[in-house]
């Protein structure tokens, strides 16, 4: 659902989503926020928004040049796209190839017993112009990445970039190909090199039989780092997404990590839980602490853990923490916080949980805070909540803070990762005999950060206080209650929530007539937009809903039946999705995708509504007459008319003339008539307008589009022609031109209406050359192709040509119920596009819910799961909660749901 925007004075704008009107203190707080002075741009309230300190949950807030801590922590690293990967072919490829290529591959991964194996993984875009630093390496090499990306160190621990230190030792990674031709790893628990056999797309590498990594034995040289350097420069980087494993080998001869909430997806279904449940949740309470338990010692993995070389340059308020925080790393917490095992609707089974940093990152955030209130307090800032108060970027405190920030939040991925571990041994155990499983899909997503990103052509601080990043093709959780059903998401990319737009002078489709988007963006009425209904096949007029204007680069893009017109083009950004076909069913894909597929769009070529003309507006004679009038060229009242009475009746009608002949095909006939007795022409069998004017285009392309007349638009010297070729058309016109003499066209029927065959091949869609076509990548007539689902007024025309421009301003629209629009090339070929999460918080207080609900209703609401039913989880009741289903449906625009969950088994912290 499209967000509405709420205007308070003297703030910068808030966007809401929220599912719910926002009461009195939620509303109050959104604003204070808004009104800080370093706001960027807007705050986006997501669906599930209600009420935190200083800031709401559920709020994403970009600041310039401060940050807020009670609003906040980090996001993950990445590499520039030179970086090169091996892959085990035996070759190295830069990342933002393998990106490019959005296929699956094999990488080499470095387990938790130190042994090389490859295994799967997906290369993406992860952020766009994003700070760098150098990591030099001992053996010469040079890796660009961003500050925060974790190195693998030789212990098997992982530190960020800008936190290396000079002689840190990395697990090493080496690689060579033997006299044969074959690759040779060489494996770090015992130094020897080995063949990568047995290698195919379904299994990992090969190796000897499993030997556990001895900390105390390091067989292979160290890589150690020599220096890191911050770079002043930015640069889009990319990022491997590793299910498994979690880290990646570079050709530069280290591990590193791979880009919360925590979700797996196992090898395990429903039938295989029965009469295990109970024993699955006593396992769980007994080896993960939960609420203010922790752990009795701490294992090995935890006190290795190189974040506690950090903890000293921490600050001061929480030193005397340090013992505390050993033990509770791998605990749950408490109060939202959960594990739970769950299936979908494949009854896959699947684990999920959610925590945090513990109490150490809670009091690192309170002695921020603390000191961020008395900065303001010396300075004499007042602000509207004394929560939010912040620090300016530059100064000690502002470096001090986002330092620990860094911590803390690796910190929170740490803990997630030992509990996962923890529980997916659990499951193995009762499910597996033991034995180690490789993940199906592996989720990880922070929901309380703050990351430097680039949005709306700046670098910002963009702070996620409940609310996970959304990006295209990120994957999310999104969380219900106790007893609720849970959601895998992948992000959409909504820019506005903090993606996708037309250059300002393109031409859009109301019901005016053709408007270019900037006039519509800044229209003072409402206007609204020709929006195709795929169920009911045809077009309507919908209410824009939203609009967004923003600084953005972006490329020009040709169309083409032939391949012959490169200059029929439009400017947009390159992930805007135009509506094309895919076996025969309209979708809709970025415009740079169809382009390297060697794609086409979808080409509306009839558009036309009910008319509500009066009836002295009803004299077909009239249109006719305005048509050779208005071929002219000259404005009406220039004309040597004596009739006074006709001519003030001829303006009027002028004004809404290209609305008019939108909606009446009749009358769009005896215009066009008119036009083309005054300046038109016929030459085998073709039908040629001159156009000297811009401004005709409007009522000439509108009274097209009404007959379903399929034109090109050329240009000729100093003016425009339009030609089109249409038996049915041109018969009736011959029957209404005085002057142009039109002889009865050829029986032959023209196929100026094609659809690329290729993208109809697989579907339902029947013709006996289809597949010939197709492979040689012709075009067929619509006439020739019948099924009912195919719309016969819909042509194509080829993506032909990309051309990268500069960053510029560019406009959007999100349109009610079909999300989509019309818009022109410079030519005038019409196109269809379309318009370019946090989970269900509480509805009521603990404190309300205990009193207004009992073990009774607990034990009724949580019916089918196993989980703790007494007075001490009353406050978790489900109806405590908002309902998922409606925190769902009011971001669909957000994200898409990839797994639905229901939960089986239920540990609350």
């Amino acid at each position: 659902m499209p967000y509405e925007e709420l205007n308070f004075s003297n703030t910068k704008p808030v966007l809401s989503w929220a599912n719910h009107e926002l009461g009195f203190e939620e509303t109050h707080m959104a604003k204070n926020v808004a009104s800080l002075p370093f706001v960027y741009k807007h705050v986006a309230l997501m669906p599930d928004v209600h009420l935190g300190k200083g800031a709401l949950v559920g709020s994403v807030i970009a600041t310039k040049d401060a940050i807020i801590p009670a609003a906040v922590g980090v996001d993950i690293g990445c590499f520039t796209g030179d970086t090169l990967i091996p892959l085990v072919d035996g070759k190295s490829y830069p990342i933002a190839e393998l990106a490019e290529k959005a296929r699956p591959v094999f990488v080499y991964s470095c387990t938790p017993s130190g042994k090389v194996v490859a295994t799967e993984a997906l290369a993406r875009l992860t952020r766009h112009q994003a700070p760098l630093v150098k990591v030099i390496l001992d053996n010469g090499e040079e890796i660009k990445c961003t500050p925060d990306h974790l190195f693998m160190t030789r212990n098997g621990e992982y530190q960020e970039a800008q936190n290396l230190l000079p002689d840190t030792s990395l697990m090493p990674f080496y690689s060579k190909l033997d006299r044969d031709g074959y690759t040779l790893i060489q494996q770090n628990y015992s130094g020897r090199w080995q063949k990568a056999n047995s290698i195919n797309q379904s299994q990992t590498l090969d190796f000897d039989e499993y030997v556990s990594f001895d900390h105390k034995n390091n067989y292979c040289y160290n890589h150690k780092v020599v220096a890191v350097i911050p770079l002043n420069e930015t640069q889009d980087v990319y990022c491997l997404s590793v299910p498994e494993y979690h880290n990646f080998a570079l050709k530069a001869g280290v591990f590193v990590h791979n880009c919360g909430m925590s979700a797996i997806k196992l090898p395990f279904n429903a039938n295989q839980l029965e009469g295990k449940l109970k024993k699955i949740r006593l396992d769980i309470e007994a080896n993960i602490p939960v609420g203010f338990n922790e752990n009795k010692d701490a294992e090995t993995k935890i006190t290795n853990w190189q974040g506690w070389q950090g903890f000293k340059d921490l600050h001061s308020g929480v030193q005397r923490l340090e013992s505390k925080a050993i033990k509770q790393l791998g605990s749950l917490g408490g109060g939202n916080h959960f594990i739970e095992l769950c299936l979908d609707t494949e009854n896959q089974v699947w684990l999920m949980l959610h925590s945090g940093s513990r109490h150490i990152g809670n009091q690192l955030a309170e002695c921020h805070i603390k000191t961020g209130k008395q900065l303001a307090k010396l300075a004499n800032i007042r602000l509207p909540d004394p929560d939010l108060a912040y620090f300016i970027a530059g100064t000690p405190e502002f470096e001090a803070y986002w330092r620990d920030l860094q911590w803390a939040q690796n910190y929170a991925r740490f803990n997630r990762d030992v509990m996962m571990s923890r529980f997916k041994a659990i499951v193995e155990k009762h499910l597996n005999g033991g034995k180690v499983t490789k993940p199906l899909l592996t989720v990880n997503c922070h929901h309380n950060y703050a990351e430097k990103e680039h949005h709306f052509g700046e670098d910002v601080y963009v702070t996620r206080k409940g609310a996970v990043r959304a990006t295209e093709e990120d994957y999310g959780i999104i969380p219900g209650s106790m007893g609720a059903k849970s959601f895998i998401v992948k992000g959409k990319g909504n820019h506005d929530s903090f993606c996708s737009c037309f250059a300002g002078n393109t031409q859009i489709l109301t019901e005016y007539g053709l408007m270019s988007i900037e006039s519509v963006y800044n229209s003072d009425s409402p206007i609204k937009l020709v929006s195709y209904n795929e169920k009911l096949q045809k077009f309507e007029l919908k209410e824009i809903l939203e609009q967004s204007c923003r600084s953005e680069m972006v490329n020009q893009y040709s169309f083409s039946q032939t391949r012959r017109r490169l200059n029929n083009n439009i400017v947009c950004t390159a992930n805007h999705p135009f509506a094309t076909y895919e076996k025969g069913e309209i979708t809709y894909q970025p415009i740079e995708e169809i382009f390297n597929n060697q794609g086409g769009v979808i080409i509306p070529s009839q558009i036309s509504f009910r008319s509500n003309l009066s009836i002295e507006d009803c004299d077909a004679n009239l249109y006719y007459l305005l048509g050779v009038i208005l071929s002219e060229e000259k404005p009406l009242s220039e004309l040597n008319i004596s009739d006074a009475k006709f001519i003030k009746k001829a303006i009027k009608i002028r004004e809404n003339l290209p609305q008019i002949l939108l909606t009446n095909p009749y009358f769009s006939l005896y215009f066009l008539a008119g036009y083309l007795d005054g300046n038109g022409s016929i030459n085998r069998d073709t039908i040629s307008i001159s156009v000297g004017k811009i401004s005709m285009f409007n009522p000439l392309i509108c009274a097209l589009l009404s007959l379903g007349i399929a034109y090109k638009v050329y240009n000729n010297r100093n003016n425009y022609v339009i030609k089109f070729r249409d038996n049915l058309v041109i018969t009736k016109l011959a029957d209404i031109c005085q002057r142009l003499v039109i002889n009865e066209p050829p029986k032959r029927l023209y196929g100026d209406k094609l659809l690329l065959a290729k993208s109809l091949t697989g579907g339902k869609i029947y013709h006996p050359k289809l597949n010939d076509y197709g492979k040689n990548d012709k075009m067929l007539n619509i006439e020739k192709l019948c099924h009912e689902s195919l719309n016969s007024t819909l042509a194509m025309n080829r993506v032909v040509k990309s051309e990268s421009l500069s960053e510029i301003a560019v406009y959007n629209f999100t349109v009610a119920d079909n999300h989509n629009y019309i818009i022109f090339t410079d030519y005038y070929t019409p196109i269809l596009v379309h318009n370019c999460s946090h989970g269900a918080g509480r509805k009521m207080s603990r404190t309300q819910a205990k009193k207004r609900f009992d073990v009774h209703d607990l034990v009724m609401q949580t019916e089918g799961i196993e989980c703790r039913k007494d007075s001490g989880v009353v406050d978790e009741i489900p109806s405590a909660y908002k309902s998922i289903e409606e925190v769902m449906n009011q971001q669909t625009d957000l994200v898409e749901v990839v797994a639905t969950l229901k939960q089986v088994v239920c540990v609350k912290g």
